[in-house]
């Protein structure tokens, strides 16, 4: 553990190093699939099918224990279908070989997810450019913390988050930008691009009214759990994947090694997860799908910093850090990098 000097704004071509691989390895880790596209949807898809049945039909034959059961599983594996895990890998259309299915699935996982690709898609190419850096990157700003009562939500219903992603719903289908973010990367210079933030949030919100109304006349109650407020029940073991990323590490530095961070998990939590597990490798080489994650881990771990391995060292080791942070915002964590190949291409 180390102290940081106090950051310099960069210009916006940072210099960022990336562990050296060959061409043809990293053209053949590059290379999209339809099937394995196909076959993480689907399995997903799937799994959130039978969590739904098992729970519609608890609150059928009033089996309430049951039924709190199954929407935890399905509120938990629901979560990691949003913008910020399945539409993330989604959008940078690594996914799919063709197109149409990758358009199609964004537009289904914003209207379940209560998401807008076009906002999340403009947002983070900036968090790729200038990852964690100060003021050029407001989509993930160190340090960052998680207070209590974030935990407590995670393991129950995000009423907060319920309540945000409503009214950013509302805000963006009347057409209003706000906070500096947002009118950075949606300039008046871009029409075009904010009538497609503005029309993706009307097609958002038109939908869920119209499920709003099917569940109501059809006197379904269960499936505004199941449908409309999943993505905000029981996000817990989303927020323990996807906290990690870049907590703790520090800003500023032109070296994903330093600034993101590798969890070796589960095949079942990778899965969850979409290997967005392996973020150092997915920052350093963004073109490759979330299915060569794990080779292109093998292929330049000589490189990497060590990984811990699943969430519970991840989060021991990283408590420590943000109690820290706490107190001292400037303390940061610097991961050890390996001697070999350190002066490797850029």
């Amino acid at each position: 553990m180390s102290e940081e000097a106090t950051p310099v704004v960069p210009d916006e071509n940072i210099p960022w190093r990336r562990s050296p691989i060959s061409k043809g390895k990293i053209a053949e880790l590059r290379q999209r699939s339809d099937l394995q596209g196909f076959r993480q949807v689907g399995l997903h898809i799937l799994l959130l099918i039978a969590t739904g049945t098992l729970t519609f039909y608890a609150w059928r034959q009033e089996w309430w224990l049951l039924m709190l059961i199954g929407l935890y599983a399905h509120g938990s594996f629901y979560a990691f279908l949003g913008m910020g895990v399945a539409g993330h890998e989604l959008q940078h259309r690594t996914v799919f070989k063709t197109q149409f299915w990758t358009d199609f699935f964004l537009w289904f996982i914003s209207i379940v997810g209560w998401s807008n690709f076009v906002h999340y898609r403009t947002s983070h190419a900036r968090h790729h450019k200038y990852t964690v850096y100060s003021v050029l990157d407001l989509e993930e700003v160190l340090p960052k913390q998680l207070k209590r009562a974030e935990w407590f939500w995670s393991y129950t219903i995000h009423l907060p988050g319920i309540y945000r992603a409503i009214q950013r719903c509302i805000r963006l289908s009347a057409g209003r930008l706000e906070g500096e973010w947002e009118t950075r990367i949606f300039p008046e210079s871009e029409p075009k691009l904010r009538r497609r933030l503005f029309f993706c949030s009307r097609v958002v919100l038109a939908t869920q009214l119209l499920l709003a109304v099917v569940f109501v006349c059809s006197e379904l109650w269960i499936m505004f759990a199941l449908v409309t407020f999943a993505p905000f029940i029981a996000t817990v073991l989303s927020l323990l994947c996807y906290f990690p990323q870049h907590a703790g590490l520090p800003s500023n530095v032109p070296d994903f090694r330093l600034c993101a961070r590798t969890m070796i998990l589960s095949p079942f939590v990778s899965f969850l997860y979409w290997q967005m597990n392996y973020h150092v490798e997915h920052h350093m080489y963004a073109a490759v799908p979330f299915f060569n994650l794990p080779k292109l881990r093998q292929s330049i771990a000589d490189d990497m910093p060590n990984a811990p391995h699943g969430l519970w060292q991840t989060w021991k080791e990283l408590m420590p850090i943000l109690r820290r942070q706490d107190k001292d915002p400037s303390f940061v964590f610097v991961p050890t990098l390996p001697e070999v190949n350190e002066a490797g291409a850029a």
